[in-house]
């Protein structure tokens, strides 16, 4: 977990760093930090290949049901 936070830290602009640790959270069951991580990833997510976008959509879908 704490390399995932630091990848963040490091490249925060990138959104498939921001998935990683929401699947981190969305697995030890801390929903609202998996929420945060994962809108972020939905955030930053790249107009041409955005290979996180639909992970990312699908746990925000689980999380909020």
């Amino acid at each position: 977990m704490e390399l995932l936070k630091l990848n963040v830290q490091l490249f925060p602009d990138d959104g498939n760093l921001w998935d990683s640790p929401g699947e981190a959270y969305f697995t030890y069951k801390q929903k609202d930090n998996a929420i945060v991580s994962f809108q972020k990833a939905l955030a930053l997510k790249s107009e041409e290949n955005c290979r996180w976008c639909e992970d990312s959509s699908k746990r925000l879908n689980e999380l909020n049901n």
